[in-house]
C-alpha cells in the first residue's frame, strides 16, 4: 500500500515473514526489491547527507525467509533494533556490515543521514524517554513523527513475522 502524507511517500508491504514500511521525502529514497531468496531493503539520501554532499550514503537490510537479517551501512549511522525494553545498533561493532535474528517483538529501524541529522535530539529522547513508543506505534506513524512535518531524507521499519 502506498499513500501521500504531506511531501512524504509513505509505502507498507509484507513478503516472505517480514513487513517492511518506509517514509520517503523528496530528498530521501527508500527502496524495497525482492528477490529470489531475500528482500533487501535500502534507505539513503538522493544527493548524500548534509554534512558531506555528494558522498554516497546509505543503510541497506537483507531479509532471509529463515528470519536472518543482514545490515550493511556505508557512511551512514547504524541501525536500531528496538524493544519495549530498550535498544541496541547494528552494526554493533563499528563495522560497515552485521547479522541479526529479531526476536518475536523486535523491530529494525533504518534512517537516512539526512533524516538523523535533522532529528537527532527526537530520536535520543525517544530512546530515553519512551523506547516503547519505538516499538510499538504504528511504523508509518513513528516515521512519519521521527522524520517530522517537512522532514528529509528517508526511514524504514522492517519487522519479522
Amino acid at each position: 500500500m502506498t499513500r501521500i502524507v504531506g511531501t512524504a511517500l509513505v509505502h507498507s508491504e509484507e513478503a516472505r515473514g517480514w513487513r517492511v514500511s518506509t517514509v520517503e521525502y523528496p530528498e530521501g529514497r527508500a527502496h524495497i526489491e525482492h528477490r529470489s531468496r531475500l528482500t533487501q531493503v535500502l534507505v539513503g539520501d538522493r544527493s548524500g547527507s548534509m554534512a558531506a554532499p555528494g558522498v554516497p550514503c546509505y543503510s541497506t537490510a537483507a531479509c532471509t525467509p529463515d528470519g536472518e537479517l543482514l545490515v550493511a551501512v556505508r557512511s551512514a549511522p547504524p541501525a536500531l533494533v528496538v524493544t519495549t525494553d530498550g535498544c541496541r545498533v547494528h552494526p554493533a561493532d563499528g563495522t560497515g556490515h552485521d547479522s541479526v535474528f529479531p526476536a518475536a517483538g523486535e523491530r529494525l529501524i533504518l534512517l537516512s543521514c539526512n533524516a538523523y541529522e535533522v532529528a537527532p535530539d527526537l530520536l535520543a529522547e525517544e530512546v530515553r524517554a519512551s523506547p516503547g513508543r519505538l516499538a510499538l506505534d504504528a511504523p508509518e506513524d513513528l516515521l512519519l513523527a521521527l522524520l517530522g512535518p517537512g522532514g528529509r531524507g528517508a526511514g524504514a521499519v522492517i519487522t519479522h513475522d
